[in-house]
């Protein structure tokens, strides 16, 4: 590999992983956290986020040469309908999984003073509120879905490969890693991501934290499978609203 490549997606990583991942690392556990949707400000971050992650996306094909492969179990010539129905059943089958994993995991918090965090909801007070907050909890999913589980993972085992490959060449003299290797450097990009975004949920709690790890890895194996972001992206969107529907009525 050129080192003028390497040193652009290293840059690239750094960067994105210094100014966006990284600070929710260290938003710290509160008992008395507070989640407010009432605020229609909170649109324009969102917004923003979205922008960086359609130019993310474009940087990272730019720079890495990756883009996420589009995969359906359907043959190419087979109807638009069932094409549509693979990707729907996708949906409803991540969907459907995040909800038990929740469930199980709020139960288990229920037995346990240290899993628990008490957060002041703040609810939108208008219809245009409520709008406003589904439209943010979309384009919150579509920004979390690009960077935790394309860029993040993605990326980091590209570069864990190429220092790998480069540590061989200066050691043994060659630059290419066995199979086995490269299996070890994708798991523990795997695992480096969903503890990222596992940990950047800790402000709510022990079982948040492990929830969120349960979460990344179910949509990151739809990611795999389909190629596309648009299964976690709906199944996360999906989630996020039945939480808020649930926080609403309760």
């Amino acid at each position: 590999m050129k080192i003028r490549s390497f040193l652009l997606q290293t840059v690239l990583f750094t960067a994105v992983f210094l100014f966006f991942l990284l600070p929710p690392l260290f938003q710290g556990e509160s008992s008395e956290s507070v989640l407010d949707f009432s605020q229609p400000d909170i649109l324009f971050l969102h917004i923003f986020q979205t922008a960086f992650s359609v130019a993310l996306l474009y940087a990272v094909k730019s720079v890495y040469g990756i883009l996420p492969e589009k995969k359906n179990p359907c043959k190419k010539n087979s109807p638009r309908a069932m094409k549509i129905a693979v990707n729907t059943g996708a949906v409803l089958v991540a969907f459907g999984e995040l909800c038990v994993c929740a469930a199980v995991l709020q139960f288990a918090a229920a037995f346990s003073e240290d899993g628990r965090t008490s957060a002041q909801v703040i609810m939108p007070e208008s219809f245009p509120g409520w709008i406003l907050c589904v439209v943010c909890f979309l384009l919150a999913a579509f920004y979390e879905e690009s960077v935790y589980r394309f860029f993040l993972p993605e990326t980091f085992s590209v570069l864990l490969k190429n220092v790998v490959s480069k540590a061989a060449g200066n050691i043994y003299g060659g630059t290419e890693i066995s199979s086995q290797t490269e299996k070890r450097c994708v798991i523990a990009s795997e695992i480096f991501s969903a503890a990222v975004f596992a940990f950047s949920h800790r402000y709510l709690g022990f079982f948040a934290v492990l929830n969120g790890a349960a979460g990344h890895g179910n949509r990151r194996i739809y990611l795999k499978k389909t190629g596309s972001l648009v299964p976690g992206c709906i199944a996360h969107f999906l989630y996020n609203l039945l939480n808020l529907m649930l926080l609403s009525a309760f």
